[in-house]
């Protein structure tokens, strides 16, 4: 028996990246929407007692690293009908390494191919089971149509139709992107985000992260430029940081400044309390922030979360001493209180982070 499957293509119309399983697999946001542009499988049955592939496309595995071997594996296993022969022919239209679940779409058209062909009479549900063990898209290209979904992806929620009367995909021959490159990618991406928040806590560690930055990337501190009395050019690239709390970075153009300029601006921000002078106070058996009250922050949320100390106290003989620590704030407040006879200025709270000032900066 030879039976034909046309696998349509899908387009991601949306797509969150919401964070890496501990499987390897990154949990998604994404609606999913299938196109008609076709691969066609063939499936014929026969008596080798094999599973083989062949595909008109140069670069597709036909052995088991194939995702239509593997579907038809997991079918048999499924059914109990281990042992049974099948031939998969992939006529490929869907370009590879494009996002368009060509090779996800071909396994499940075999799906359904041999369910046709053995009366298998697979429900929906139980078809979906076995289409996550495959491939994360598998399950949506089952049923195609208009999906959110969730999870890895194979969590289907319907949607109401997409309602576009053309779309244009592009493919350039020189340009291919494999899924497990894409999200190492924004792995990395992530990781570089997640250790800028964990170094720049505050304004002020921001500023001094940014800075490392901006020098690493060839920009030099413009107090020095006019320190050394030089002019600077186009191409040049500067840096000016005000109160060690703001970053101004230049790169010189061509053109006269009279003829406008570019500007691209970012607010330096963390979540935070903005507490008083001396707002360490106990009431009830519990101690207290007095903070400035905005933003909806309450004081009684932050009696047991634990912070981390950063900052600076200065003793009474002028010793300047930075603090960088995790510790619980009631405890490493005390702490500091008791062993350093000095003023102690505290300019912030934020989760995991508490930020002094020195006297000077008070001012």
């Amino acid at each position: 028996m030879e039976i034909k499957v046309l696998a349509p293509a899908k387009i991601n119309l949306t797509l969150d990246v919401t964070g890496k399983r501990p499987d390897g697999y990154h949990d998604i946001m994404t609606i999913m929407q299938s196109v008609d542009l076709y691969d066609t499988i063939t499936v014929t049955d026969n008596d080798s007692g094999q599973i083989t592939v062949s595909c008109n496309y140069e670069g597709v595995p036909c052995d088991e690293k194939n995702i239509c071997y593997k579907a038809a594996e997991r079918f048999f296993i499924a059914t109990r009908n281990e042992g049974q022969g099948v031939h998969i022919d992939i006529d490929k239209v869907i370009p590879t390494q494009a996002g368009l679940a060509g090779g996800s779409t071909d396994g499940a058209a075999v799906l359904m191919g041999l369910n046709k062909m053995f009366d298998a009479f697979l429900k929906p549900d139980e078809l979906h089971e076995i289409a996550e063990k495959i491939g994360a898209d598998v399950p949506f290209c089952l049923v195609g149509g208009t999906k959110y979904a969730t999870g890895i992806g194979t969590k289907l929620q319907k949607m109401p139709n997409f309602l576009a009367s053309h779309i244009v995909i592009c493919k350039p021959d020189n340009v291919s992107v494999s899924t497990a490159e894409a999200y190492k990618k924004v792995d990395a991406l992530n990781q570089e985000y997640r250790t800028f928040l964990n170094e720049g806590k505050t304004e002020r560690e921001c500023v001094k992260l940014a800075v490392k930055m901006a020098e690493e990337a060839g920009y030099r501190d413009l107090k020095e430029v006019i320190a050394k009395k030089e002019t600077l050019k186009a191409g040049d690239k500067v840096y000016a940081v005000g109160m060690k709390k703001m970053i101004s970075l230049f790169q010189i153009g061509k053109k006269p400044l009279e003829e406008g300029m570019a500007i691209l601006g970012a607010h330096i921000d963390s979540p935070r309390l903005d507490i008083k002078q001396n707002p360490l106070y106990e009431e009830g058996g519990f101690a207290y922030l007095d903070t400035h009250y905005y933003g909806g922050i309450k004081k009684y949320q932050w009696t047991t979360i634990p912070l981390s100390l950063h900052g600076v106290i200065i003793k009474s003989n002028g010793e300047k001493i930075k603090i960088e620590g995790e510790g619980l704030l009631a405890q490493a407040i005390a702490h500091e209180i008791d062993h350093l006879e000095g003023i102690l200025f505290i300019d912030k709270v934020i989760p995991g982070t508490l930020e002094y000032s020195t006297p000077e900066e008070q001012k």
